[in-house]
């Protein structure tokens, strides 16, 4: 960027001067150059706001893409943290079947075990009454086999 005015600092007085050497009014012999010094200077100007405005444009544009990129980032970060949570839940619910499961069974083989208890049970009882009628039945033999060989 041209700078077309300068400031001068002398012992706290202020004097601006131009830096192109042209009087502060164009009244002097340079006069007919300053139309188009002035022209080549709103040239220039020019020729900078529309870079400058391009420039804007340009970083306008990337702050839309990194916005959108954001966004895309935002979504699949949100999207991942759903799936993550519907795998814990998922995983949750399964565990729990499992246990749910596993107590059912044990509840079962717990019943299973008492039958099988009470049927020993039964059959020990059962066990022991034949035993004790063979026992008797055995001393009533012993006791009437020597008769019936006496009887003979």
């Amino acid at each position: 960027m041209l700078s077309l005015i300068g400031i001068v600092f002398y012992t706290g007085v202020h004097k601006i001067r131009r830096l192109d050497g042209l009087p502060k009014s164009p009244a002097g012999k340079n006069r007919e150059n300053v139309p188009v010094k002035d022209n080549f200077e709103l040239e220039v100007l020019q020729t900078q706001y529309k870079e400058l405005k391009k420039k804007l444009k340009a970083m306008e544009e990337e702050v839309l893409i990194k916005n959108g990129e954001i966004k895309i980032l935002r979504d699949s970060l949100h999207q991942t943290e759903s799936i993550l949570e519907e795998q814990r839940r998922s995983h949750f619910l399964l565990e729990q079947e499992k246990t749910q499961a596993l107590s059912e069974k044990e509840k079962e083989f717990s019943k299973k075990l008492q039958s099988l208890q009470s049927e020993l049970q039964f059959k020990d009882a059962e066990m022991n009454e034949l035993r004790t009628r063979l026992q008797s039945s055995e001393q009533a033999n012993r006791l009437a086999a020597p008769t019936r060989s006496h009887m003979r």
